[in-house]
């Protein structure tokens, strides 16, 4: 049987570590729970699985669903696929969608750089970037944004992600 769940990040903590009190402190994590997140095939959906024993915080499925489940009060980080054509949800989607689930996390494409995956130029991905970027913050200015990871750092995969920095900072005049 081919577990669907995989782990997408988790950074090992010693016993020892504290973390910052989120009451005083701009913590991203206030719990070692809140490093560690899961993704799901896409093909399924998180209900599918147990993932209580787990004791992730946040999942992802590669795609952008209206009503996410929340198993466990899991966060839910929604994805836009890219592409040189632009973006999938559409702008008007993402703006229904982002609608129904305020100061949600938006992870703006998949490894762009992988011709298997999403496979854009930069300039490509700076487009899409900016389009899904400023739809959703038109409806829901507490979205927070991600962007696309890349498959594995390398010299070229770092000079992708500078020619995306320079493209849309060429292109909107901001970073």
């Amino acid at each position: 049987i081919t577990l669907a769940i995989v782990a997408l990040s988790l950074f090992l903590v010693s016993p020892g570590n504290t973390f910052a009190d989120p009451e005083t402190t701009n913590c991203l994590y206030p719990s070692q729970a809140d490093r560690f997140g899961l993704t799901v095939h896409a093909y399924h959906e998180i209900n599918e699985f147990n993932v209580t024993p787990l004791m992730a915080r946040s999942y992802l499925n590669w795609r952008a669903d209206m009503t996410p489940s929340h198993p466990n009060a899991m966060s839910y980080h929604f994805m836009v696929r890219v592409s040189e054509g632009g973006h999938s949800p559409s702008a008007s989607e993402l703006q229904i969608i982002a609608l129904n689930n305020p100061g949600s996390t938006w992870i703006i494409g998949n490894e762009g750089d992988v011709i298997w995956q999403d496979n854009t130029t930069p300039a490509a991905y700076a487009r899409a970037y900016h389009s899904a970027y400023t739809a959703i913050k038109s409806v829901d200015p507490n979205a927070r944004f991600v962007i696309n990871g890349v498959a594995q750092v390398s010299p070229l995969r770092l000079a992708w992600l500078d020619q995306v920095w320079d493209s849309y900072r060429a292109t909107y005049g901001t970073t």
